[in-house]
């Protein structure tokens, strides 16, 4: 068995998650930087 691309994709799937909860968390921050200035904005980017 191939441990080491095992422990590879283990790392890059890892990563991967990190990447989408940062993208996620900046696009929280700006959505509520948004409905800050918007009473009611609609973003379905966001939501995506």
């Amino acid at each position: 068995m191939e441990t080491t691309r095992l422990v590879h994709i283990a790392v890059m799937s890892s990563g991967a998650m990190i990447v989408c909860r940062v993208l996620m968390f900046m696009a929280a921050c700006n959505g509520w930087l948004v409905s800050a200035r918007a009473p009611l904005p609609s973003h379905p980017w966001f939501l995506a």
